[in-house]
């Protein structure tokens, strides 16, 4: 994690080929739940596996979830989950529309607050 964050945040980590419009809708979702965030970018771990890089931004976060992507896929992870593991992982960003993006952000405030998260088809999870 950047020494510049100190406060407590939802860590964003994308590999630098994450379209503006998919980031914004992820972030419109983390703040309508009043949640910080922060992202940054891993140009580095372009084409690597992106449950581990939400995984590493999990355990960085102090409010204990990370998120991950690229231009392909979503994963949001939980501190408490095995490194394999995964809360919500999504695909096929392009043919996704907004709402399903803002959602995906908010379940990931929702699960730093531990309210109850909203559902959705297009969500997988692993466990």
């Amino acid at each position: 994690m950047s020494a510049q964050v100190c406060k407590p945040v939802i860590l964003i980590y994308g590999t630098g080929k994450v379209s503006e419009a998919l980031l914004e809708q992820i972030q419109f979702g983390i703040e309508e739940e009043g949640i910080p965030y922060f992202y940054e970018e891993h140009p580095e771990r372009t084409g690597k596996n992106l449950v581990s890089l939400a995984y590493a931004a999990a355990q960085s976060s102090a409010l204990s979830v990370g998120i991950a992507l690229d231009e392909m896929a979503i994963v949001v992870h939980y501190r408490n989950l095995r490194e394999e593991q995964f809360v919500y992982q999504l695909k096929n960003l392009k043919e996704q529309e907004a709402s399903v993006l803002r959602i995906l952000g908010g379940n990931a405030a929702k699960l730093v607050k531990g309210i109850p998260l909203i559902g959705h088809l297009a969500f997988e999870v692993s466990f």
